[in-house]
């Protein structure tokens, strides 16, 4: 079943572009096949769910329900069963402004925990807790609503349902719904904090719209995020005035096209100017051609050293200096609580950044007279993904502490270290060690291992 699963994946891809590509030679275009192909083998379900109804206007307020799928069927997902899913189409606002479509899955707990309502001494409502994703590529098919395993699984969306929280999650503008009633295309803008953190509150203010009888319309929630998705939930609770942080200007270098195309997807007119012909062949011709998403963007550029891939000091151009200054994250004021953990060894994010970063918020807190909570948290050893389960206890204890108001408020910074056990002895690695699968026809004894 997986190989036909693949060979049919492999028939939607633009393989008259792909053999257009001057630097990807056939060993190259080869692996691309494969690894596109297998992301297109966990995708859940076809994309008309993503399709924009016909209703959606520009002039619409953010946060309107524009489709509701009620109930997700999970029979291609690896959603624990105990869990129910919903998918929603909602409006939200570009980097610009302008009024968007965009998509978001709810994960709903089977034994959910109660929260006491603050106004009555005797009705409870259900805990929200918001999840922003990391990147997941930068195109329609990259919708974690529609990746089997929801891209982060028991790493966080599953572990946080099965704790008792509703989770609602943006896919972000552009990923899944990607194209207007009448054709115009949605971009995905790559790195645009203050859009990313539009669609997690537009998705809150829409979930709360569509489950009346589940969600109060108003009160606390937790929101968490990782990567891409981190810098979207720290942008949600600051002021979004413009400020001169430079977090994102030291990028993985091999995410640099993505940043190219995230900017472009903002400014038209950039059109992707920051990339070296190697570059654009790599991105147009390779990536796009075959519609691919993170797995495929680890690839893709193979064979071509990174430095190669954009001009020396894109980031100069106008456009590149207007999307840093209206997109930078930290050294504002915010609405408090937040809790960051970072890994010291994260080869993605760079630490010591944002540790300046970070300090440099406080120093602005106590120079303002702010009084708000920051506690920033090193995990020695931890890289990018590997820190989320390094510091699972702490967030895990830190969001209830905060839904159920038990936490003891402490205003001001606190910076500490967790020093990992044992670990020369464990793994180290970027992405996570492990795989969530899902069983062939005639194969579900393989679940009781």
């Amino acid at each position: 079943m997986a190989t036909i699963l693949v060979a049919q994946a492999a028939t939607d891809l633009d393989l008259t572009s792909l053999n257009a590509s001057t630097t990807c030679n056939d060993t190259c275009k080869d692996l691309v096949l494969r690894v596109s192909s297998w992301e297109k083998s966990q995708s859940a379900s076809n994309f008309s769910f993503y399709e924009v109804p016909t209703n959606f206007s520009e002039t619409m307020e953010p946060g309107i329900v524009l489709s509701l799928e009620r109930t997700t069927n999970l029979t291609n997902y690896t959603v624990p069963t105990p869990l129910t899913m919903s998918r929603m189409m909602y409006t939200t606002e570009d980097l610009n402004g302008t009024i968007i479509p965009a998509s978001a899955y709810i994960l709903w707990p089977s034994s959910p925990l109660e929260v006491p309502d603050p106004d009555s001494s005797s009705s409870t409502h259900l805990p929200l807790v918001a999840w922003a994703h990391g990147t997941s590529g930068g195109l329609a098919p990259c919708a974690p609503s529609n990746y089997r395993n929801l891209q982060y699984h028991f790493q966080v969306p599953y572990l946080l349902a099965l704790q008792g929280y509703v989770v609602v999650a943006p896919d972000y503008a552009g990923l899944g719904v990607a194209k207007l009633p009448n054709g115009d295309n949605i971009g995905h803008p790559w790195a645009a904090a203050p859009a990313h953190a539009n669609d997690v509150a537009n998705a809150i203010i829409a979930a709360r719209n569509a489950f009346p009888e589940y969600l109060r319309p108003v009160g606390p929630f937790a929101a968490m995020g990782h990567s891409q998705g981190a810098a979207a939930t720290r942008k949600a609770i600051e002021d979004h005035e413009a400020n001169k942080t430079q977090l994102w200007t030291n990028t993985f270098l091999s995410l640099q096209p993505s940043l190219a195309k995230g900017i472009t997807a903002a400014y038209p007119a950039f059109n992707l100017s920051g990339l070296t012909d190697a570059g654009r062949d790599r991105w147009v011709n390779v990536q796009e051609a075959v519609q691919g998403c993170l797995p495929t963007k680890g690839v893709s550029g193979l064979g071509i050293p990174l430095g190669q891939l954009v001009y020396h000091n894109w980031t100069e151009q106008p456009a590149v200096l207007d999307f840093e200054k209206r997109t930078a994250v930290g050294r504002n004021p915010f609405k408090g609580p937040l809790l960051i953990a970072a890994g010291d060894k994260d080869s993605v994010v760079d630490f010591k950044n944002m540790e300046v970063n970070v300090r440099d918020t406080c120093g602005m807190l106590q120079g303002a007279g702010v009084q708000e909570s920051l506690e920033f948290l090193e995990y020695t050893g931890q890289n990018h993904f590997p820190v989320i389960q390094a510091s699972q206890g702490k967030w895990l204890g830190w969001i209830r502490d905060r839904i159920f108001s038990t936490a003891n408020v402490s205003y001001g910074c606190k910076f500490g270290t967790v020093r990992g056990f044992q670990r020369e002895e464990a793994i180290n690695s970027v992405f996570p060690n492990f795989l969530v699968e899902v069983a062939g026809p005639g194969e579900g004894w393989k679940y009781s291992l």
